[in-house]
């Protein structure tokens, strides 16, 4: 079965602190159950059918649907569960609207590190060594990638060559160029 929700969000410490008690084989037939209903949006109302999604047989459900009735609401709802497809619902639909409007925005570099980079550089691209044109400060190391605001990180890149570098690490743009 494809579902419309690829990957699920998962809280190890809440799950832990929720589940402790749990034997191995419920664990199992928990999470079967967790997963079925992030993708289906829910359980199925009937019993034995939430039983065989379970991975149970009837005499283990017997002894075990309590243990599960107690992490399930009414009409086996999850509370948990459905405050994170709503979010999830949300954020789909929000990036349907918009493409971008997820996509974090990088704060400007201060003006005193860009000072730093460009006396250092001078009006010269690190990458390519001419000195004519725009010029911008470059990430070495994407800010995409994790690459951080410092002049050990920054360097003075012709416009050209900074746009065609993007959001790549150098090794990637000096292979593809």
């Amino acid at each position: 079965m494809s579902s419309k929700r690829p990957w699920m969000p998962w809280y190890p410490g809440d799950y832990i602190k929720d589940t402790r008690h749990l034997t191995l084989i419920q664990h199992g037939s928990y999470i079967l159950l967790i997963g079925e209903y992030w993708m289906r949006g829910g359980l199925p109302k009937d019993e034995m059918t939430v039983c065989r999604l379970a991975g149970m047989t009837t005499e283990e459900w017997q002894s075990n649907r309590d243990v599960f009735l107690d992490l399930f609401g009414p009409n086996w709802t999850h509370k948990r569960i459905d405050a994170e497809i709503a979010k999830w619902d949300a954020m789909s639909n929000a990036r349907k609207a918009d493409p971008w409007s997820w996509r974090p925005t990088r704060p400007a570099i201060p003006t005193s590190v860009r000072k730093v980079v460009i006396t250092r550089d001078g009006f010269v691209c690190q990458y390519c060594g001419t000195e004519n044109g725009k010029f911008e400060v470059d990430h070495i190391h994407p800010w995409s990638h994790g690459g951080a605001d410092t002049p050990e990180n920054l360097t003075v890149a012709c416009k050209p060559c900074n746009r065609s570098k993007k959001d790549k690490t150098l090794a990637e743009w000096r292979g593809r160029k």
